[in-house]
């Protein structure tokens, strides 16, 4: 089993000993040691060696403390090469050419005991190791401080790690708790894109009716309508999901709180005393308006050109070009 040399005395002190798992592990400084040395005069090598190691003591620090140091699963049973390269997400050639690197005798970071037998962690009535089964929500956080050598204190944080990258991504990923207002598009009254969500978060027309009722002061739609437009001018200041309410009611309250704005709000009715447009009768209200906008802009057009006949007629007949003949005209 391939171990990391003398985890217990140089990575950990009385204090991460007490966790069932780490968010952080302490680490020695200086670059003038003859094992730091001796691994850098190996050029590149020795830098992939350096990196391989650094990524082994992140993954250990996350194991339970029977196993902390040591190349094993959660139940104890020694990890291959293969293995440790798929947990590190690091090719396996690499992996394989720093242990050797590593466990040299100019070295000594790592060593490769084949002769004693781990202890193991009884599993459940499942099959699976308790860490495996635990949330992130009932394990240690890895939150607090610790005194060891080279540091004061030291804080981190970090979900629960079980060594089985298969389990790891299957897991669905979170959703933000609380956040979501509206989920039908007909419902929203914008749509805005804010951090932690793939498509855009929907600000729904009954939020928009609760902030008309609370700030009778101001129009609540045309600020609304200036905020979003600040956030997509703005795109490094996007919200959460979970801010994006507070954002509004903030620039609103402010909005309120200088008297600007007027009163005045739009003239349909609470959301429950009317019937909203669906997507199809907006498009055609729409489209009726542009027919509109389009048969009023032609009937201007007639009524000038009209206009300007009638008094291009009244030009030439006060000038004595209408019912006049010309000299040598025939009229034959």
């Amino acid at each position: 089993m391939w171990k990391i040399k003398n985890w217990n005395e140089t990575f950990e002190n009385a204090d991460t000993r007490k966790r069932v798992r780490l968010g952080w592990f302490l680490c020695p400084t200086g670059v003038d040691s003859s094992g730091y040395i001796e691994l850098m005069s190996h050029g590149a090598k020795g830098v992939q060696a350096f990196g391989v190691f650094l990524a082994i003591c992140q993954w250990s620090a996350t194991c339970l403390p029977v196993v902390r140091g040591s190349c094993a699963r959660s139940d104890g049973r020694p990890m291959s090469a293969r293995q440790m390269a798929s947990i590190l997400r690091i090719s396996e050639d690499i992996v394989n050419d720093a242990l050797k690197l590593l466990s040299s005798p100019d070295i000594g970071w790592m060593e490769c005991d084949n002769t004693e037998k781990p202890s193991e962690i009884t599993p459940s009535a499942s099959g699976v190791p308790v860490a495996c089964q635990s949330s992130a929500d009932a394990m240690p956080q890895g939150e607090g401080e610790g005194e060891g050598e080279g540091e004061e204190k030291g804080e981190g944080e970090g979900e629960v790690f079980c060594p089985e990258p298969a389990e790891l991504a299957s897991r669905p990923a979170k959703k933000p708790k609380g956040a979501i207002l509206c989920t039908d598009l007909s419902e929203a009254y914008a749509q805005i894109d804010v951090i932690g969500m793939a498509s855009p978060w929907l600000l729904p027309y009954s939020k928009v009716d609760e902030w008309i009722a609370t700030f009778p002061g101001i129009d609540v739609q045309e600020h609304v309508n200036r905020a979003i437009q600040w956030l997509q001018d703005n795109p490094e200041r996007r919200k959460t999901a979970k801010g994006i309410c507070k954002f509004f009611f903030t620039w609103l309250s402010r909005e309120q709180d200088r008297g600007k704005g007027h009163a005045a709000q739009p003239s349909r009715p609470p959301a429950n005393n009317f019937q909203r447009e669906t997507p199809f009768e907006r498009n055609q209200r729409n489209e009726q308006q542009q027919l509109q906008l389009l048969a009023d802009m032609c009937a201007l057009a007639e009524e000038q050109n009209a206009r300007h006949a009638a008094e291009q007629q009244a030009r030439d007949a006060s000038s004595g070009l209408l019912g006049h003949a010309h000299p040598g005209a025939d009229y034959r």
